[in-house]
C-alpha cells in the first residue's frame, strides 16, 4: 500500500525544484515534525478506505497546499521589495520610452545625494539638474569624438521631456540605373568606405553576365555583412535600381558625414564609384532636439541615459506644446505576478477539492473551508480587482488593481490583501500537515485522555515524511 503512495510521489513531486520560499531551516522541519506528533496525540484511530484515488489525493492535496502557502509568502516578499524599488514610467511610450536601470534603481530611503553620470552623445548639453554629477560623452558609433564636462545634478522623481525632431542617421543614395545595362567595365573593382577614423577596403568582381542590377545587389550583400556600422537595401523604380546605404550611428560630429565612400587607395583611378553614384548623400545625419524639463538639449543619439538610473529612448516626436511625463512609480510587475501566482495556486486546491474522492463529505468539508476563507475577504479583495465568484474561485483584474495603486499607496491597497493572505497562509498549513483529515475514513476508537501516546498516525505516513523542500 504504501510502496504506491511513495511511487507516486516521487514521480509527480519529487523532482519539483525548491522555490525561493521553501523553508530549509531545521527549526522549521523540528516545527512540522512537532505538528504532526501533537495531531498524533489528538486524532481518534481511524479505519481508511486505502484505494488508489485516495492515496493519490492525500499526495495532491499535500503538496498544492504547499505550493499555495509558497506563492503567499512570495506575495509578500515581492510586496516589500516594491515599497522599497520604483522605476520610471512614461505616459507616453510611442514618443519617449524610459528603462529603469538595475544599477541605479531608486530606493526610497537613499538621500538622493549620489553623485552619478548622465551619458548623452553631445558637448552642447548643459545640466538640468542641481546637484553633483557629470555628463560624459562617449564616441558615438561613427567615431565622433566629443568632451567631457563636469555638471551638477541629482535623482529627480519626475522629468517633463518634449521631442522636437529626432536624431537621424546618414543615408547616400546610389544612381537609379537601368537593371539590363552595365555602367562599370567588366572585371575586378574595389573602393574604400571610412567610417569615423575607420577605413575598410571593398573588392568584388563584374562578371560577363552582371548587369547594374545584380552589381549593386552584390555591393548590398558585401555591406551588410561588413559589420562596419553600415546597413543597405536595394530601391527600385521601374525598370532601374540604386543602391540606399545608411548609418547605424545618427548625429553630427566634428564633420557633417558619419561615413564617406571614396576609390580606394591602391586604385585610385578606378570610377566605380562615381560611376554608380556610391558617394551621393541624400541624407545627412542630424541631431536629437528635446526640451527636457523646459531646457533645450541636443544629443546625437535618440538614447541615452540620466543620472544611471534611467534609459532614455526617444521614439518620436511631440506635438506642440505637448510633453511626455517620466515619473517613479511603484514597480507592481513582480507584484501582479505573485497575485496571479497566489490565485492560481488557490483555484487549483479548490479544484482539487471539488474533483476528488468522488464528492465525499470530507472533500466536501474542505471545499466549504477553503471557500469561507476567500468570502470573508471578497468584499475588500473587489476594492484591488480580485473577484471571488460563487463556486469559490479568484479572478484578477490586473487594470483595476493599477488603478486602485496609482489612487492610493500600494501599502494601503495590500493591506486587505495581505490579511487574506495570512489567512489563506494558515489554511493552507493546516491541510499540508493532515491532508488525511479531508478523506472517507471510519472511526474505530478515541484516545486515551490519560496517556495521549503520540501513535504512528496516517498523516506521518502519508505526508510527514514526504516534507522534500525542508532539505
Amino acid at each position: 500500500m504504501i510502496g504506491s503512495v511513495y511511487d507516486y510521489y516521487l514521480t509527480t513531486y519529487a523532482g519539483r525544484p525548491a522555490t525561493k520560499n521553501d523553508t530549509h531551516k531545521k527549526s522549521e522541519l523540528r516545527s512540522v515534525y512537532n505538528n504532526i506528533v501533537k495531531i498524533s496525540k489528538k486524532s481518534p484511530l481511524y479505519k481508511v478506505n486505502v484505494s488508489e484515488n485516495i492515496q493519490k489525493f492525500a499526495i495532491d492535496l499535500k503538496e498544492n497546499a504547499r505550493t499555495l502557502s509558497t506563492d503567499a509568502n512570495n506575495l509578500f516578499e515581492k510586496s516589500l521589495e516594491s515599497a522599497r524599488n520604483q522605476k520610471y514610467v512614461s505616459d507616453n511610450e510611442n514618443v519617449v520610452q524610459v528603462k529603469t536601470l538595475d544599477n541605479g534603481s531608486v530606493n526610497n530611503d537613499s538621500d538622493n545625494t549620489n553623485t552619478d553620470d548622465i551619458n548623452i552623445d553631445d558637448t552642447n548639453i548643459d545640466s538640468a539638474f542641481s546637484s553633483n554629477a557629470e555628463i560624459t560623452n562617449p564616441d558615438s558609433e561613427a567615431g565622433n569624438n566629443s568632451d567631457t564636462k563636469p555638471v551638477n545634478t541629482a535623482f529627480a522623481s519626475h522629468y517633463n521631456i518634449e521631442v522636437l525632431n529626432l536624431a537621424t542617421p546618414q543615408v547616400n543614395t546610389s544612381d537609379y540605373l537601368n537593371n539590363d545595362d552595365l555602367d562599370i567595365p567588366k572585371g575586378a573593382h574595389s573602393f574604400e568606405v571610412n567610417v569615423g577614423d575607420s577605413a575598410y577596403e571593398f573588392r568584388f568582381n563584374a562578371a560577363n553576365d552582371d548587369t547594374n542590377k545584380t552589381v549593386l545587389e552584390k555591393l548590398s550583400r558585401l555591406i551588410n555583412r561588413s559589420n562596419i556600422g553600415l546597413t543597405s537595401k536595394m530601391l527600385y523604380s521601374g525598370n532601374n535600381s540604386a543602391l540606399e546605404i545608411t548609418s547605424n550611428a545618427t548625429g553630427l560630429g566634428f564633420t557633417p558625414e558619419i561615413f564617406s565612400i571614396v576609390p580606394g587607395e591602391n586604385s585610385p583611378y578606378d570610377k566605380v564609384v562615381s560611376k554608380l553614384g556610391l558617394n551621393n548623400v541624400s541624407s545627412y545625419p542630424t541631431n536629437a532636439n528635446f526640451l527636457l524639463n523646459g531646457m533645450e538639449k541636443t544629443t546625437s543619439s535618440n538614447t541615452f541615459t540620466i543620472g544611471k538610473s534611467l534609459e532614455i529612448t526617444l521614439n518620436g516626436v511631440s506635438k506642440e506644446g505637448q510633453a511626455t511625463s517620466i515619473s517613479l512609480n511603484d514597480d507592481l510587475d513582480s507584484v501582479i505576478s505573485s497575485i496571479n501566482d497566489m490565485i492560481s495556486s488557490y483555484n487549483n486546491l479548490l479544484d482539487l477539492s471539488n474533483n476528488s474522492n468522488e464528492g465525499s463529505d470530507d472533500a466536501a468539508r474542505l471545499n466549504k473551508e477553503i471557500h469561507k476563507t476567500a468570502r470573508q475577504y471578497a468584499s475588500n479583495l473587489e476594492n484591488i480587482g480580485i473577484t471571488v465568484n460563487e463556486n469559490g474561485k479568484m479572478s484578477f483584474d490586473e487594470a483595476l488593481f493599477i488603478q486602485t495603486t496609482n489612487e492610493d499607496d500600494l501599502d494601503k491597497s495590500l493591506a486587505s490583501l495581505n490579511s487574506f493572505r495570512q489567512a489563506i497562509v494558515s489554511r493552507a498549513d493546516d491541510i499540508s500537515i493532515n491532508p488525511m483529515k479531508y478523506v472517507d475514513k471510519v472511526m474505530i476508537s478515541y484516545p486515551n485522555p490519560v496517556h495521549s501516546f503520540a501513535n504512528p498516525y496516517m498523516t506521518s505516513i502519508y505526508t510527514g515524511m514526504m516534507f522534500n523542500g525542508y532539505i
